[in-house]
C-alpha cells in the first residue's frame, strides 16, 4: 500500500494539478463506459456469441498506441476476421484513416456478446466476468517495472501482447492463472509506389544532394525512452567534418514541450550540426510520414527499450536501411542480414520527468546503447551506397514476408480458436 501510496505522490508531482483533474476526467469517464457495459451485458445474456473480437477502443489520437488500435481494426477487417470496435468515437482520427467511422458501434446497437473474445487497451473497463474471454492488451518497453506499474494486468485473466519480447516478460511476472497470448502486430506497411524522393526533399526543406538521417519520435511520454540525444551524438561523431550530410527529426507535441524543443536546439549548436539539422514539428498524417520516410536515406532509433518500433519497421518496408539498437521488440524483425544493429549495456534507467509516463518510476533497467558504434555504422552506410542498397532490400522484403495479411490472419486464428463460445446467461448458470 505504502509503495502505491508513493508512487501516486510520485505521478502528482511529475504532472501537476492539471494531471490531477485530467486523470479525475478519466476516472469518471471509466466509470460512466463500465456501468454501460454492465448494463449491455445483462440485455444481451442470452447471446451465443460467434468466434469473433471485440475491440473496445477509442480509435482517434496521434500516439503510437491509437495508431497501433487503427492498425489493428483495419488489419481484422482485410483479414475477414468477424469484429466489431466499441461504441466511443474517434477524437481525432487521423485523416489516413478514413473508412473506419464503419467499424465503429453506436451505443444502440452495441452487443458486447457478440463476439467470443474481448479486447481492452491496458486497463480497460470491461470487468472480466461480463464476457467469456477477455484480454488487456498491453506494450510495455523493458525487461522490469511491468507488474508495479500495473498490479492488476498482472493478475487479469487474459493478457495480450503483439511481440514475443512482451509475451516472455509478462509470462515472466504474470499469475499462474492469467492466460498471456500473442497476436501479431498488425504491421500496415509503406509498401508500395514510392513518393517522389525530389519533391519530398522540398516540401520538407531537406537539401537534394544530402545524404539524410531520419528520426520519429514523441516529445512527450517516450522523450527519454528514444534516446533523440543520443541519435544526435551519433551523427555528430559520424559527420563531423562532412558537409553533405543532413538530419531530420520529426516530433510529435512540440507545443506540449517547448523546453525540450529548445534542449534539442541546443544540443544541435553544441555539436555544431545545426545548419544540418532539421526538426519537422507537429502531426502530420500517415501519408506524410510516408513522404518524409521516402526522402530520408537511413533511419536511425538508438531507442533504449521499444514495445514494437513501429517507425523502424515503417522505415524498413520501403527498401530504407536501419540503425537500431539491438534490444527488446525490434529485434523479432531486424538482423545482421536487414539492419545495423548497435551493442548495448543495460543501465540503470533514469526516473521520469515532467510528460514522461509515470510507469517507468518502476523501470529498472534499459538499454544504452553504443553511441560511436551507431556513428561508424551511420558512415558506413553513407560511404557504401552497395550495402545501404543491399540492407535496404533485404529490410523490405523481411517486412513484407513476416507482416503479411495471411500471417496476421493465422495468428488471430489461432488465438481465437481454442476457446468456448457460451453465452453469459449459460456461464453464470454455470457458476
Amino acid at each position: 500500500m505504502m509503495n502505491r501510496l508513493a508512487f501516486y505522490w510520485k505521478k502528482v508531482k511529475l504532472r501537476g494539478w492539471e494531471g490531477i483533474r485530467a486523470y479525475a476526467s478519466w476516472r469518471y469517464n471509466q466509470y460512466v463506459n463500465k456501468r454501460f457495459y454492465i448494463r449491455n451485458a445483462r440485455i444481451h445474456a442470452n447471446t451465443v456469441p460467434e468466434r469473433g473480437i471485440t475491440l473496445i477502443s477509442d480509435l482517434g489520437g496521434s500516439c503510437g498506441i491509437c495508431k497501433a488500435l487503427r492498425d489493428f481494426a483495419e488489419s481484422l477487417r482485410d483479414a475477414n476476421i468477424p469484429f466489431q470496435v466499441g461504441f466511443k468515437s474517434p477524437s481525432s482520427m487521423d485523416p489516413s484513416g478514413k473508412g473506419l467511422d464503419e467499424l465503429l458501434v453506436s451505443k444502440r446497437d452495441f452487443n458486447i456478446q457478440k463476439y467470443s473474445h474481448v479486447i481492452e487497451l491496458v486497463e480497460g473497463v470491461v470487468p472480466p466476468n461480463l464476457v467469456p474471454n477477455h484480454y488487456n492488451l498491453a506494450f510495455w518497453e523493458f525487461e522490469s517495472g511491468f507488474p508495479e506499474a500495473f498490479p492488476t494486468l498482472v493478475q487479469a485473466p487474459g493478457l495480450l501482447a503483439m511481440s514475443d519480447f512482451n509475451a516472455n516478460y509478462f509470462r515472466s511476472v504474470a499469475s499462474a492463472k492469467t492466460d498471456v497470448r500473442k497476436i501479431l502486430y498488425p504491421f500496415r506497411s509503406f509498401m508500395g509506389k514510392s513518393p517522389d524522393v525530389q519533391e519530398a526533399r522540398a516540401r520538407f526543406g531537406i537539401p537534394q544532394k544530402a545524404f539524410t538521417v531520419f528520426f520519429n519520435f514523441d516529445l512527450g511520454s517516450s522523450f527519454q525512452r528514444k534516446n533523440p540525444d543520443g541519435a544526435m551524438r551519433a551523427f555528430s561523431e559520424a559527420f563531423c567534418s562532412d558537409p553533405d550530410v543532413f538530419m531530420v527529426f520529426k516530433c510529435n507535441h512540440a507545443e506540449q514541450f517547448p523546453s525540450r524543443v529548445r534542449q534539442i536546439a541546443s544540443l544541435s549548436e553544441e555539436l555544431g550540426i545545426s545548419t544540418r539539422f532539421k526538426m519537422v514539428a507537429g502531426y502530420l498524417k500517415e501519408s506524410d510520414i510516408r513522404e518524409l520516410t521516402a526522402a530520408c536515406d537511413v533511419y536511425l532509433s538508438l531507442h533504449r527499450g521499444e514495445g514494437f518500433g513501429i517507425g523502424i519497421a515503417e522505415a524498413m518496408s520501403m527498401g530504407k536501411p536501419v540503425v537500431v539498437t539491438n534490444y527488446s521488440a525490434p529485434c523479432e524483425f531486424c538482423n545482421a542480414d536487414n539492419a545495423m544493429l548497435i551493442p548495448y549495456c543495460l543501465v540503470p534507467a533514469k526516473p521520469p520527468e515532467n510528460g514522461d509516463i509515470a510507469a517507468y518510476f518502476y523501470v529498472k533497467e534499459w538499454a544504452e546503447p553504443d553511441v560511436s558504434a551507431a556513428a561508424e555504422a551511420l558512415r558506413r552506410l553513407r560511404h557504401d551506397p552497395a550495402l545501404r542498397n543491399r540492407i535496404g532490400d533485404a529490410a523490405r522484403r523481411s517486412i513484407a514476408n513476416q507482416f503479411s495479411i495471411d500471417k496476421f490472419r493465422e495468428s488471430v486464428k489461432q488465438f481465437l480458436s481454442p476457446h468456448p463460445v457460451i453465452s453469459l446467461q449459460r456461464r453464470q448458470n454455470q457458476t
